[in-house]
């Protein structure tokens, strides 16, 4: 086997493109305001954030935030859009925010959260970062899509609720890169 199919993928491989490389798991099982990802990114352009049994305090939804050199930023720089389905009366609708200090990808709900998020050019100070995600809760499940408007490299990731109101009670949270090409 030659160092180029490894690294191709086509053998697995330590080098093997598009493979997931797990950063960091976290898990909390008492009251915390946030979980924070932090000076932990890598190099990836991509990165995917699971998170699972995530249970908020109250019923605020579920929020992101990120840390640019090791500040977070609260300014109303991030956009988003989705569009969620609901089992109550199988309603279906699309939400859009601009200017917004805090982007948030769940309902206003007391249940618990599940779902992934993908982030991409994170690290990466000549691009904006973006992210797109999906998430499940016991009755509506949203997709969506999120993007901070202004290029800069991004160090870190916050998860919070909504207007940082209440804590996360539980949940397990996992961060993975992508193997690329350097």
């Amino acid at each position: 086997m030659t160092l180029s199919l490894a690294r191709l993928g086509f053998m697995g491989g330590a080098g093997a493109l598009g493979k997931l490389e797990l950063i960091q798991t976290q898990t909390v099982t008492s009251a915390v305001s946030y979980v924070d990802f932090l000076d932990n990114l890598g190099t990836y352009k991509t990165h995917l954030l699971t998170f699972q049994n995530d249970v908020p305090s109250g019923s605020n939804p579920l929020s992101l935030r990120y840390y640019e050199s090791g500040t977070l930023e609260t300014a109303a720089v991030y956009e988003f859009v989705h569009q969620y389905i609901a089992t109550s009366g199988g309603e279906s609708t699309d939400e859009r925010g601009t200017a917004y200090g805090t982007p948030y990808m769940t309902a206003n709900s007391g249940f618990p959260r599940n779902g992934y998020i993908y982030f991409h050019n994170l690290v990466n100070s000549s691009y904006y970062s973006y992210a797109s995600y999906h998430t499940v809760l016991d009755n509506q499940t949203r997709y969506g899509f999120s993007m901070m408007k202004q290029a800069s490299a991004v160090n870190g990731i916050r998860l919070l609720n909504n207007g940082a109101v209440g804590t996360i009670t539980q949940g397990d949270y996992s961060l993975y890169g992508f193997a690329t090409w350097v």
